[in-house]
């Protein structure tokens, strides 16, 4: 019986099987799809009043009176290194440690905070806090998966104006429109 079961399994999933395109004919495509809004490693593009590249972020309640979330000094990594973001055109950055619309920035640098023996209480971070409202501008931009190369799609999506792309600090999506083209 349990044969059975696997042919029939085997049978209805045959239909979902394809061939994909090879890396190469992802790599050279030129179009770039609207941005998934699902779970997910996020997309976030952001720009501070100051350059704040360095600083270890945290997420603050709406009042900003209380560090809800803080990294340990071991969780400042981002793919084996310091998660500093990435940056990206007109001075914006690519987030790679999990910002949102309520961070605030340390004054500890990833580097020194890296090194500390110890997670230090909330009490002690709130000492240690260097902006409470840093974001000029910030942008869910989907899936960090849904790009084949982040930066210089997301740059595209930056010198469009953010099409598709969700605002952190209110306002509506900016509609997706056609497919963004990417310049060869």
């Amino acid at each position: 019986m349990k044969p059975f079961f696997f042919i029939l399994a085997c049978v209805a999933l045959l239909p979902s099987c394809r061939v994909g395109k090879s890396a190469g004919d992802l790599l050279s495509s030129t179009q770039m799809t609207a941005p998934s809004f699902v779970p997910g490693p996020k997309a976030i593009v952001y720009k501070t009043k100051h350059d704040y590249h360095d600083r270890v972020p945290v997420l603050m309640n709406e009042a900003r009176t209380e560090i809800l979330s803080y990294p340990a000094p071991g969780d400042v990594y981002y793919q084996g290194r310091l998660a500093y973001p990435t940056p990206l055109a007109e001075g914006y950055w690519l987030d790679n440690r999990g910002i949102g619309a309520y961070v605030a920035f340390l004054d500890y640098t990833y580097e020194a905070y890296s090194r500390l023996e110890k997670t230090p209480s909330r009490a002690e971070l709130m000492q240690h806090l260097l902006d409470k409202h840093p974001l000029v501008e910030a942008w869910n931009c989907g899936l960090r998966t849904d790009y084949q190369d982040e930066v210089a799609e997301l740059n595209v999506r930056i010198a469009e104006g953010f099409r598709g792309c969700r605002s952190l600090l209110g306002g509506s999506p900016v509609p997706a429109g056609k497919p963004l083209q990417m310049e060869k």
